[in-house]
């Protein structure tokens, strides 16, 4: 699943003495609200269900989550405050994912009882019981084969020497979702996008059999990237305030291990507290978003300390939390301004489609895992019920019988689920 993605500062300032910690917190997680199990399946986790069980643990109660709360969160508390006196508001990143103007928010995890969650814990499972299912591992994805607007398999490397291709069955689709960087080039290497990078690829030595260029489709691939700028912000600490002591990692005591394992205590969090958003103004009529992220403080702890560095130091190396979307971005009309259409089937194309975070047009507010899965979801939807362009008396028979199974499948679970 590729993955949606201001401005991200990882400041690692936040983490009281852990053995003192984890003594004040929960020591067991019974209590903690999780995801009807029946909520699993893929066919019925679309956005409402995503946003109310797959990530309450994240947003605690003032969020709509389930679960007691936030809780040890002074890093939030302090620069919270610290924000709110300055004119800044707080929003919910999940329900005001376009509010970039002087706010700030929890940042949005996916956890689960106390666990780090996602696709290869929630989605993969239900994938690999179907008996239609089928995982290559350590397997490169080098183009779509196309005969015209109709794909009729995928070329992959199983080694550098060693290729293989695989047709498609009768009907069949290809789905891309290698992420908003790798979608591009599958794209370009199928023979759609820009000219100019076909033809990079064409008198390249990658070896690549693109389509004749009469059969070539001219898309904006890779033309809208965006992502979450990053910077980060050191805070001073008048208390001695100590962060993430070296022997609650090397040695921690059995308590602390028996809170980690029961996916509770601080060890088994993320270090991000606190995301912030505001816009500056530039005389080319261009509001420019700024985001970050904070986890630290005490009280009296910010400090400005911009102007004691020198410009050159920001062409420097600093971490990378890449969070790109928009390079195969959707859109309604096949005007050449986009790359899909609202089934997230490629302009040009009968069987080709792509569900990553590249048809996303721009950054939301919070990380992009969430909005990520949930597009994807909507578009396994989209795809099942799309009314095929060739071939339509047998593909709309197997799409009308699929729909009738999930529907009933719902049914029983949403029964279910009220009970």
């Amino acid at each position: 699943m590729g993955g949606i993605s201001g401005l991200f500062a990882w400041v690692d300032l936040f983490a009281p003495l852990y053995e003192q910690l984890n003594k004040a917190v929960r020591k067991e997680d019974e209590n903690i609200a999780s995801a009807d199990a029946t909520l699993r399946a893929l066919e019925t986790r679309l956005q409402e269900k995503l946003l109310e069980h797959r990530l309450f643990l994240a947003l605690g109660p003032d969020f709509g989550g389930d679960v007691p709360g936030w809780y040890l969160c002074p890093a939030f508390d302090i620069v919270s405050s610290f924000l709110s006196n300055n004119g800044w508001s707080e929003v919910n990143a999940l329900k005001s994912p376009e509010e970039k103007q002087l706010v700030f928010t929890h940042p949005t995890w996916l956890i689960e009882n106390g666990l780090r969650a996602g696709p290869v814990r929630d989605y993969l499972p239900l994938a690999l019981a179907l008996p239609n299912f089928s995982l290559q591992t350590n397997v490169k994805v080098l183009r779509a084969i196309r005969e015209g607007s109709a794909v009729t398999g995928v070329e992959v490397e199983l080694t550098p020497s060693t290729r293989q291709v695989i047709n498609l069955k009768t009907d069949g689709a290809v789905i891309l979702a290698a992420g908003a960087l790798s979608t591009p080039r599958l794209l370009f290497n199928s023979g759609i996008g820009p000219k100019a990078q076909i033809e990079t690829v064409a008198s390249g030595t990658t070896n690549i059999n693109i389509p004749p260029q009469n059969q070539w489709i001219p898309l904006p691939v890779g033309e809208n990237m965006r992502d979450h700028p990053i910077f980060t912000v050191n805070f001073n600490t008048r208390t001695g305030l100590t962060t993430r002591p070296k022997d609650a990692w090397l040695t921690p005591s059995q308590e602390t291990i028996d809170l980690f394992a029961k996916g509770s205590g601080l060890l088994s969090q993320s270090g991000q507290r606190l995301n912030f958003w505001t816009g500056v103004n530039n005389t080319d009529g261009i509001v420019r978003y700024v985001q970050g992220t904070v986890n630290a403080p005490s009280d009296n702890t910010l400090t400005d300390s911009a102007g004691q560095h020198h410009g050159r130091e920001s062409h420097s190396d600093i971490p990378q939390w890449p969070h790109f979307v928009g390079t195969a971005v959707m859109g309604e009309e096949d005007d050449g301004s986009s790359v899909v259409d609202t089934d997230t089937r490629v302009w040009g194309t009968d069987n080709l489609y792509v569900v990553d975070a590249s048809i996303h047009p721009e950054v939301p507010t919070g990380n992009t895992q969430a909005p990520v899965m949930v597009v994807a979801e909507h578009a396994v939807s989209k795809i099942l019920g799309v009314e095929p362009i060739k071939c339509k008396t047998k593909r709309s028979r197997m799409f009308r019988d699929r729909r009738e199974v999930l529907g009933r499948s719902y049914l029983r679970r949403k029964a279910s689920l009220q009970q």
